[in-house]
């Protein structure tokens, strides 16, 4: 978790600690996380084979002979006699041969980059009968693996992608796509084995080291993978995905200054300043640096590089709570939450967001998705229990959750029984004071009633004592 806390209603470091407000002379704290950036899937991008060269014959080699004596000028034209006829042109070279299998491949990689469910189907039936006819295609075994993918079909991509490395070692992107399948089951160690064993035949594409290094750090191995970016680089310097990779292992080890020089270094290279990536990454450095506006400023900057750029949107949201811009962080995570409905600290945020706003059924809502997407997770407990108790007024519900948290081997399990005492503590006070309320009200009823009788006994005693 990143971030301190801060004790008012509604705050949260999104990442950190969101606070309740308070309610007795101590704090409640809610306990929130996320990450967005082992939750989206990464596109692997469909590849097209280049289209062969045709190369010109070069011209045989003049015999060297002995000099011969100059030629004689050619007599002058006589007047009236025909020209003579011009030099036929040199003919036209041939077109060149184009593969029909790379034009299908053409094909098919133009349908898949529409995206759409029904263009993905078609790109899959053709690239199944396209390894039909021509198995030994790497390349098609590779976009079959990338489509596959893309439609769900984790088992059938994998064994898409291992057919295509087994034709073409060297084909770094598809030993890319055999990891992230692996990645998406979960098996972080079996992911490493893919992209090192590409690497023994690929050892400088980009794109393979930069997922190893990224695998690494996923795996919680962060000094390794600083290591194996800073190896990378020195093949790889212009390889944007390795800064990014580098920085980020170097937040996970609590160094924001280094994750700044790093992303710096990479806002230099070509192509840099115009990264939603390196802009976004370099924002939440300087935010984590202590460099709020800048911050800020850079993260602006990255989303309206790319408007769907997930960690940016993310991030700024994060920053923006410092503003309590409650308004803009629900823009941002709502648009966070289109692009990836299945993440659950999208859904975390969102909640935090909408309870600041005051929208505290719309953040129950959200708490309890997050919760249902990640039902492992403890986090949604602890933050439901605050919003329940605080907000909602339901202490049993709040106190069912905490508990719920801590049976779930929740990482503030202290920080939660402080807080259930302090629920408890409020519970007995307000049922006290519904208790006090009652009877305040029996014996405003009983005053009434007694009045009433006394009225109607007054008003039978007139009656009676004024008959003649």
């Amino acid at each position: 978790m990143i971030g301190s806390s801060f004790p008012t209603r509604g705050h949260a470091n999104l990442g950190g600690h969101l606070v309740r407000r308070g309610v007795t002379a101590g704090s409640m704290w809610l306990v929130l996380a996320l990450s967005v950036s082992a939750c989206g899937k990464r596109a692997t991008a469909p590849s097209v084979q280049p289209a062969p060269q045709v190369m010109a014959e070069e011209p045989a080699p003049a015999p060297v002979v002995e000099s011969a004596p100059a030629a004689e000028p050619a007599p002058e034209p006589v007047a009236g006699a025909p020209s003579p006829e011009p030099p036929a042109a040199p003919a036209a070279p041939p077109p060149p041969v184009v593969d029909p299998v790379d034009a299908e491949i053409t094909d098919v990689v133009a349908l898949m980059t529409k995206g759409g469910e029904a263009d993905l189907l078609r790109a899959r039936e053709r690239l199944d009968a396209l390894v039909a006819s021509s198995p030994d295609r790497a390349l098609a075994w590779y976009n079959l693996g990338v489509v596959r993918r893309e439609i769900g079909d984790r088992a059938g991509a994998a064994d898409a992608f291992a057919r295509a490395v087994r034709l073409d070692a060297t084909l770094g992107d598809a030993w890319v796509g055999f990891g992230e399948v692996e990645l998406e089951k979960g098996d972080l160690a079996a992911a490493l084995r893919e992209f090192e064993r590409g690497l023994a035949s690929a050892p400088d594409n980009g794109p393979l080291l930069v997922a190893r290094v990224s695998a690494l750090r996923r795996a919680g191995r962060a000094k390794d993978a600083v290591d194996a970016a800073k190896a990378a680089l020195l093949s790889n310097a212009l390889e944007l995905g390795l800064y990014h990779e580098m920085g980020r292992a170097w937040l996970d080890l609590g160094k924001p200054a280094l994750a700044r020089f790093v992303f710096e270094k990479a806002e230099a290279i070509k192509g840099g300043t115009e990264s939603a990536m390196i802009q976004g990454d370099l924002g939440w450095a300087l935010h984590l640096d202590g460099e709020h506006y800048a911050a800020k400023k850079r993260l602006e900057r990255a989303v309206e590089l790319d408007p769907k750029h997930l960690p940016s949107l993310v991030s700024l949201a994060r920053v923006l709570f410092e503003d309590r811009n409650y308004p803009k962080m629900i823009e941002l995570l709502e648009t966070a939450r289109d692009l990836d409905p299945n993440n659950r600290g999208v859904w975390t945020n969102l909640g935090i967001a909408y309870r600041g706003a005051g929208r505290a059924d719309d953040a129950r809502r959200a708490f309890e998705r997050a919760l249902d997407l990640d039902p492992a997770s403890p986090m949604p407990l602890f933050n439901l229990g605050v919003l329940l108790a605080d907000d909602l007024k339901d202490y049993d519900a709040a106190l069912r959750r905490f508990q719920q948290y801590l049976d779930a081997g929740g990482a503030e399990a202290d920080r939660a029984r402080a807080v259930m005492a302090e629920v408890e503590t409020e519970k007995e006070r307000a049922e006290r004071k519904a208790r006090l309320e009652e009877r305040r009200r029996e014996r405003d009823a009983a005053q009434k009633e007694r009045e009433k009788l006394l009225q109607e006994q007054g008003a039978g005693e007139g009656t009676e004592g004024g008959t003649p």
